[in-house]
C-alpha cells in the first residue's frame, strides 16, 4: 500500500499486521511512502529508480514481517547478516541513548548489507 502509515511516520516504509497470527492467515500490510524525490528528468529512468525503491522497501519489511511474534529481532538479523557477509558497521548497544534508536541502528544496518548485496536493487548512479 502506498502513502498510509509510511507517510504519517516520515518513513520509505513500515508494517502493520502480522503474516500469520497461528491460527488464520494475517493480515500483513506494507506500507511504502509516497514522498520521496527521484533525480532523475526523463520518465523511464523515473519510473525504474521508484520500481528499485519499492522493491527494495518490500524486501526490507518482509524481514520485519517474517520476524513477528518473537520469531527473532532486528538485531538477531543484524547479527546473522554481519557473521554471514562479514560487513562492518553492526551497530553496539553502548553507542546509542535508547532501545528504540539501537533498534533503528540495527534495522539500518540491515539495510545496508541487503543494498550491497543485492545489486540489482541499488538505485546509487541513477
Amino acid at each position: 500500500m502506498r502513502g498510509g502509515l509510511a507517510d504519517k511516520n516520515h518513513v520509505g516504509a513500515t508494517v502493520s499486521g502480522h503474516i500469520y497470527n497461528g491460527k488464520k492467515q494475517g493480515d500483513a500490510t506494507i506500507y511504502i511512502g509516497s514522498n520521496f524525490e527521484l533525480a532523475a528528468s526523463d520518465p523511464q529512468t523515473r519510473a525504474d529508480v521508484a520500481n528499485k525503491l519499492d522493491a527494495f522497501q518490500v524486501l526490507h519489511e518482509l524481514i520485519h514481517h517474517a520476524g513477528r511474534n518473537s520469531y527473532y529481532t532486528d538485531r538477531q538479523v543484524a547479527e546473522v547478516l554481519s557473521k554471514m557477509t562479514g560487513t562492518p558497521g553492526l551497530p553496539n548497544r553502548k553507542d546509542y541513548k535508547s532501545d528504540k534508536d539501537f533498534l533503528g541502528a540495527n534495522s539500518a544496518y540491515f539495510s545496508q548489507v541487503l543494498g550491497q548485496k543485492c545489486p540489482v536493487l541499488s538505485t546509487k548512479g541513477k
